[in-house]
């Protein structure tokens, strides 16, 4: 297995007594993924400045701080640049992710991936809390990532939405497990951010998800974030297989002028 991240240059946790244990949790999220892979790699633009021992760099021409103010690799260019490399099995975690269980993540196969929800913790000695908006670790074989089409923008809102929901359009079977540890930490994104990549994604949707094609003329002209709330919710729901049929909704939706199950 290959493991493929986007580490920041400069990086910064404070545990719950507000010390500086940035470095130390890298070390252990690093020593984490080590132990299911030797090859571990790192997509940066190639205007920063990186270097982290025994991980590998990979240069982008294109970032994202037009639309996040920073620069983010695109999840795109991380799923090409993983394919680039030597691997039956590819890893995409998310920089700041402690493994608790990485064995766990071994069961990918050929048309089989398996994902990490969030389990938000204090210290890498807590039971943490399961949260339920996010995945931050995707195992996944090469053949169910060859030729992929993804948008999103790796660690900025909507970005995990984007390669389950494409791996099931390919009829990839998803697995859902809890064994990625995050360190808790103010938020590095905007609300305004989470509502512009939202209205993005939602444009993907009515072509991937079945339960979503009610919706199609409501997301053409409704307003505000109760609608990407719902489909957020729905989405996850959708991925951790809890709903794989056309469901009817029957609440209005704001700025709709009709209820969403027409």
């Amino acid at each position: 297995m290959i493991v493929v991240t986007s580490l920041a240059p400069c990086f910064s946790r404070r545990d719950k007594d507000g010390r500086e244990i940035g470095e130390a949790y890298r070390n252990a999220c690093l020593a984490s993924w080590r132990q299911i892979s030797n090859q571990i790699y790192t997509v940066n633009a190639a205007k920063e400045t990186l270097e982290v021992r025994d991980v590998k760099r990979l240069s982008v021409c294109r970032d994202a701080s037009k639309e996040t103010g920073r620069p983010l690799p695109y999840l795109q260019d991380i799923v090409d640049a993983a394919l680039s490399r030597d691997g039956e099995r590819i890893l995409i975690v998310n920089g700041d992710i402690y493994l608790r269980d990485p064995g766990a993540l071994l069961a990918a196969r050929p048309g089989v991936a398996v994902i990490s929800k969030r389990i938000d913790v204090d210290d890498l000695n807590s039971t943490g809390k399961v949260h339920f908006h996010g995945y931050d670790a995707f195992a996944v074989h090469r053949q169910d990532l060859a030729g992929l089409v993804c948008g999103g923008i790796f660690g900025a809102p909507w970005y995990d939405h984007y390669l389950p929901m494409r791996l099931l359009e390919r009829g990839v079977e998803v697995k859902v497990v809890h064994v990625a540890s995050h360190l808790r930490h103010p938020l590095n994104w905007s609300w305004p951010l989470w509502e512009r990549l939202g209205w993005q994604f939602a444009q993907t949707v009515p072509g991937l998800l079945p339960p979503f094609w009610r919706f199609r003329r409501v997301f053409r002209r409704a307003k505000g974030p109760r609608v990407l709330h719902d489909l957020s919710r729905r989405s996850y729901t959708y991925i951790d297989g809890g709903s794989g049929q056309d469901t009817c909704v029957t609440q209005r939706l704001p700025g709709s002028g009709e209820a969403a199950a027409e």
